[in-house]
This record gives structure tokens, C-alpha cells and sequence, in this order.
């Protein structure tokens, strides 16, 4: 069984504004596949590849695919197996994390919903839409990641409060994904 991610549709209406939002999602989207595509790791969701859905349309929107992770996210697995074993799981986190800060790469968007369990209980790291470059590291996201990964985003409860603030030169570190490590361990 896999899963297949779907983005989201942005309807052109001829508005330019709306076809750069396009270009910009689409370059978002290629950014992630090619990242997520040469992360191999334990704890690092595979990627199996992309396809176009629905793929008899006239405008099929692109999509990425990946094995199906059964128990869930951290959250529906912590909820459905209060007595898991919380250290193991925050382990295999901080194992892929460490992999991808490793490789020059910050997740950027760490929470218990982007952190998935398979079926052996392992947790391993999704959702790379986010990543970026370690400043001044060498990564595998190259230039690419140069303009889209000094914008903050991300999603507020999770988020090291220096990103909070949106000042300008404001960027996810390795120290904000520990933050987000931090975090994570204060679910319930």
C-alpha cells in the first residue's frame, strides 16, 4: 500500500498573482522531490516517486508518493498506544534529524504530525516542503534551497520563538529543529 501526496490546486484565473503562486508551489513541490528522493535513511520516510492526480484529467496535479504508514502520524500512534515506548520514538526522531543536519539540511517544520510510525514502531521524518540549507553548510538541497529557505514557516506550536517573530534574516536552524525536538517531548 502506499500514500500519495496531493498538493493542492491553485486555479488560474489569469491573475498574475496567481500563476506566480503556481510557479512557486511548483517549484516548491520539484524542490521536495528532488530532496526527499536522496534521503536514505532509518528514520526518513522513503520516497517511491511522483504521479500526476488524477491521471486522466486534463489538469493533473502532481503528487508524491511514499509507502503507507499504517499507525500514523506520532500523535494518532501516541493517542492509540498510550504505553509505547515514548524514548524509543524520540530516539528514531532525533536519529533522522540528526541525518538530515548531517547531510547540511534543516527539517524546518519538526512536529508530531510530520513524524510518522510504521508498522515495526520506528518513527521516521516526513514532509521535507519545509527543509532548508544549514547556513554556510554545503547541503543536498544546493541553490535551490537559497530563496525559499530563509522565509519562516512553519506552524506555530512547534516553532522556536526567534522564528516566531518573522524579522527579517529569520531562518530555521539546527538549533530550531532541537527546539522543535523539545517540544515534541512535551506531548501527551
Amino acid at each position: 500500500m502506499v500514500a500519495v501526496k496531493v498538493f493542492r490546486e491553485y486555479h488560474s484565473n489569469g491573475n498574475e498573482s496567481t500563476l506566480l503562486r503556481k510557479r512557486k508551489q511548483d517549484t516548491v513541490i520539484t524542490r521536495e522531490m528532488h530532496l526527499w528522493s536522496t534521503l536514505r535513511h532509518y528514520n526518513v520516510l522513503p520516497f517511491l516517486g511522483y504521479c500526476f492526480y488524477p491521471p486522466d484529467s486534463d489538469a493533473p496535479i502532481f503528487s508524491l508518493v511514499s509507502p503507507w504508514m499504517r499507525n500514523g502520524t506520532l500523535t494518532l500512534f501516541l493517542k492509540a498506544n498510550p504505553k509505547a515506548d515514548r524514548i524509543k520514538l524520540l530516539i528514531d526522531t532525533v536519529s533522522g534529524l540528526s541525518f538530515l543536519h548531517s547531510r547540511g539540511i534543516v527539517h524546518g517544520d519538526l512536529k508530531p504530525n510530520n513524524i510518522l510510525v510504521s508498522d515495526e514502531r520506528i518513527a521516521v521524518l516526513a514532509d521535507f516542503g519545509l527543509a532548508g540549507s544549514v547556513e554556510g553548510e554545503p547541503s543536498a538541497l544546493g541553490a535551490a534551497s537559497a530563496s525559499i529557505s530563509t522565509e519562516v514557516k512553519g506552524t506555530y506550536r512547534w516553532l522556536a520563538p526567534e522564528l516566531a517573530c518573522s524579522m527579517e534574516g529569520c531562518r530555521a536552524t539546527i538549533k530550531s529543529d532541537m527546539w522543535a525536538v523539545g517540544c515534541i517531548l512535551l506531548v501527551r
